[in-house]
């Protein structure tokens, strides 16, 4: 698609598919939010009146009073070490005693600065990369769009989580891996330690490198991920503190188990459902859980088998979000970096036909666009929400199901018909 005629939509249906759902997304949000005098910003972030930052304020808080362990932290001991170097220079940090506030609070911008200044150092890398491998204005503008004002992006700035310093640094191992500097694929690697730092579930994307046989960067990742966690851990409470970090974080995957309806995972969608209609979702643990993890083994099976580096990408992403009972919509931030691979090629050829790759791109998009309506607001679990999150979270499980198919099964029922009809051919 060529962008010199300055045009927006040109004669690629798909193209224009594609942006024209950006584009209605950026409609409906203005209208939405004029006529609602900016109350509809609820149906597209997590909506609370009382917190603002919870997740980053509370990881500075206990990073500076330098026992996050024991009040239950899963964050690996590099991650709170990084932050508590940064929480000291807070002003009043030493007074603050609860775990969350809102912007009335006069010490909240004390905090919400230097968030900011995150969001501006990560934000600035993962932008030079969009404009560093996609040429076409438009694709990089519609993907800056995605990156800044995703339905996952503006929840994940409403929370404060930190997913995307994790997302930051995955950015710089996918684009530096395999690189011919030697210097620039050491420091992939460097980058992918600290983004599974970060977020554990990042370790995920080291099938990349069994993918390619790279037995010795995954010595690199394992080694230099234990000696600076292991030499963090010494300044919160010792080696000791590992097994009640473990503790931590298998108590945080069991007690994240309740159904939300902000949450992706299929288990959660199952749940949900049920909910809709009326019935007990407990009654459905057993199925929901053993329909998760054949889905989760059938995408990292079609990661294996799975050629395209981008889709490979969508895959493991899937396999975050499908694993872990964390799974909040801020997730799909995972998924900017696939869509970078697909726009950075020449003529972008991925969108130049009617094909199930062209439509993967689209469902991608669908999840991300905000649509900050309450038009059919659900009560799901412990909150009501906008029925968009219900859709997204079937699209999402629609994917994974189309993934697993077309990367792994569908050439093995291919390579069946083939063998049937030889046989019948030699009969």
């Amino acid at each position: 698609m060529d962008s010199k005629d300055g045009r927006l939509f040109g004669n690629n249906p798909i193209m224009n598919c594609f942006f024209a759902m950006i584009i209605i997304s950026i409609v409906v949000s203005i209208i939405s939010m004029i006529v609602t005098g900016g109350d509809a910003l609820k149906y597209v972030t997590c909506n609370s009146d009382s917190d603002d930052l919870p997740d980053f304020i509370e990881v500075m808080i206990r990073s500076y009073q330098k026992n996050p362990y024991e009040q239950g932290s899963t964050y690996l001991p590099f991650t709170f070490l990084v932050f508590h170097l940064i929480s000291i220079f807070i002003p009043g940090i030493e007074y603050v005693t609860i775990r969350s506030m809102s912007w009335t609070n006069p010490m909240f911008f004390n905090f919400a600065y230097v968030f900011c200044l995150f969001v501006a150092v990560c934000f600035s890398i993962m932008v030079t990369y969009i404009f560093e491998n996609v040429k076409d204005k438009r694709n990089r503008y519609a993907l800056l769009f995605l990156l800044f004002f995703s339905t996952a992006s503006l929840w994940m700035f409403e929370r404060g989580n930190i997913l995307f310093i994790a997302v930051t640094f995955l950015f710089i191992f996918c684009f530096n891996y395999g690189s011919d500097s030697k210097r620039a694929h050491i420091v992939s690697l460097l980058a992918l330690s600290i983004a599974a730092t970060i977020k554990p579930y990042m370790a995920i994307y080291g099938i990349l490198f069994l993918k390619r046989r790279d037995y010795s960067s995954i010595i690199i990742c394992v080694a230099f991920t234990l000696i600076i966690n292991i030499i963090s851990i010494l300044f919160f409470g010792g080696i000791g503190e590992i097994g009640t970090l473990l503790h931590n974080m298998v108590s945080l995957n069991d007690e994240s188990s309740f159904v939300d309806g902000y949450k992706m995972d299929v288990t959660n969608l199952i749940y949900e459902t049920v909910a809709i209609f009326g019935g007990d979702y407990h009654n459905f643990t057993t199925i929901a859980t053993v329909i998760k993890y054949l889905i989760v083994i059938g995408l990292v099976i079609a990661s294996f088998f799975e050629k395209s580096d981008w889709k490979t990408l969508v895959i493991l992403a899937l396999v975050y979000i499908m694993f872990s009972n964390i799974s909040w919509i801020y997730l799909m931030l995972l998924t900017i970096l696939p869509l970078i691979y697909v726009f950075r090629e020449e003529g972008c050829p991925v969108m130049q036909s009617y094909s199930h790759e062209s439509l993967y791109v689209l469902m991608i998009t669908a999840t991300m666009v905000p649509i900050p309506v309450g038009l059919l607001c659900l009560p799901i679990g412990i909150n009501t929400v906008s029925c968009f999150y219900y859709i997204y979270s079937v699209i999402i499980l629609i994917l994974s199901l189309m993934m697993i198919y077309n990367s792994f099964l569908k050439d093995r029922v291919i390579r069946s018909d083939r063998k049937n009809d030889l046989s019948d051919a030699n009969v």
